[in-house]
């Protein structure tokens, strides 16, 4: 766990700045998206004027999480408006590392201004002045948590629920091997706090779209079972009907749909291929890449995914 004096470096470094930037990796999760919520909230409450970035768009089932759409570096942001930004602080959450900051990491490479850093993940380039980093939490969310209590910050019933998406996002709803009692026992927490668990678990895996629900069909039909039912793959590697082709060139669309064969009983090993072969004008099929990283865990079936070449 994180250290009682790197909290209270944080608090500091918090004290002294007034114009903050936070900022998540590309393709921001649930617990990107839940972590952000909650420490702009936190902050904007202890007075603070506070800018979220994203790096690329925020799916469509983690917006009710904002309540106005989050600007998107060079779609609606440009390193030059960062540049001139007249930031004091910036705040990276659930990641520590530049790959996962595509674009953004040559502005971060060229700051003079402190950064913090709150992450879960042992992947490090040490992007912090002051870095609150704990591998053993199932979530940065439990980390943001810590430090609000830590800091004495008020814990809203919004900031809770934002908080409660971050941990059972990155759990699969409590499903993983990285849900612990630690990991209850602050949830219950939250809940206490406000945190209303049917509301998550509607916003999250009741509210698809069909355009999403289309996709699902498509990958589920490409299963294919070998080796007496222990391998297992999935593709989206045919021509597509338009309104599924569409689909997947949007990236939030195919976050989640691989892998769902995972249940498979006595499944070892899921692979799982993306790209859609769609025609262009009648010219050479196209691969449109996928863009899902699914880990294996313990108890659970390997799951391979690959990009379309």
């Amino acid at each position: 766990m994180v250290n009682k004096k790197d909290f209270q470096k944080a608090v500091e470094l918090i004290a002294k700045s007034n114009n903050i930037l936070l900022t998540t990796h590309t393709r921001p999760d649930g617990d990107a998206c839940g972590s952000m919520t909650a420490m702009a909230d936190a902050l904007t409450a202890i007075g603070k004027k506070v800018k979220m970035l994203m790096l690329s768009q925020v799916p469509e089932w983690y917006e009710f999480l904002f309540s106005e759409k989050v600007p998107v570096l060079d779609e609606d942001v440009s390193i030059e408006q960062l540049e001139n930004g007249q930031f004091d602080l910036i705040v990276i959450l659930d990641t520590n590392s530049y790959s996962q900051l595509p674009k953004f990491d040559d502005f971060l490479k060229a700051n003079d201004q402190p950064v913090l850093a709150i992450d879960h993940h042992v992947t490090s380039d040490n992007l912090g002045e002051v870095e609150l980093v704990d591998a053993t939490a199932a979530a940065t969310g439990l980390i943001v948590l810590d430090f609000l209590k830590c800091a004495k910050w008020t814990v809203t019933s919004k900031i809770a629920e934002a908080l409660f998406v971050a941990v059972a996002t990155d759990t699969g709803w409590f499903r993983f091997t990285n849900t612990d009692s630690r990991t209850l026992q602050n949830c219950a927490e939250l809940i206490e706090l406000g945190a209303n668990p049917s509301r998550v678990y509607n916003n999250l895996y009741q509210s698809f779209s069909a355009q999403r629900f289309k996709l699902m069909t498509v990958m589920l039909n490409s299963l294919e079972l070998h080796l007496d039912g222990r391998y297992a793959a999935q593709h989206l590697q045919q021509v597509a009907p338009q309104p599924v082709s569409e689909a997947i060139q949007q990236p939030e669309f195919a976050q989640g749909v691989f892998g769902q064969a995972a249940g498979v009983q006595g499944l070892d090993k899921l692979e799982a291929c993306g790209g859609v072969a769609q025609q262009d004008q009648g010219g050479p099929a196209q691969q449109l890449g996928t863009l899902l990283r699914l880990s294996g865990l313990a108890q659970s079936p390997a799951v391979v995914t690959h990009q379309a070449a």
